[in-house]
């Protein structure tokens, strides 16, 4: 494992031994919805938060 200011990687061994283990899988995949949202948040543009979005679903359903 190596670990640096801003990353920790590990080899390809370790992972595909973790992910055969139903808990450790979980986590994996938890971790890669996690970059993956954050590389969406990255390119995403006019992103708003919930509250904004519900506020103005809530005027559009008033009109």
């Amino acid at each position: 494992m190596i670990k640096a200011k801003d990353k920790i990687t590990f080899s390809r061994d370790i992972w595909e031994e973790l992910y055969k283990i139903d808990y450790y899988r979980e986590v994996l995949e938890a971790i890669e919805d996690r970059e993956a949202l954050r590389e969406a948040k990255k390119k995403a543009e006019d992103l708003i938060s919930f509250r904004d979005y519900d506020e103005l679903r809530g005027q559009k359903k008033s009109v």
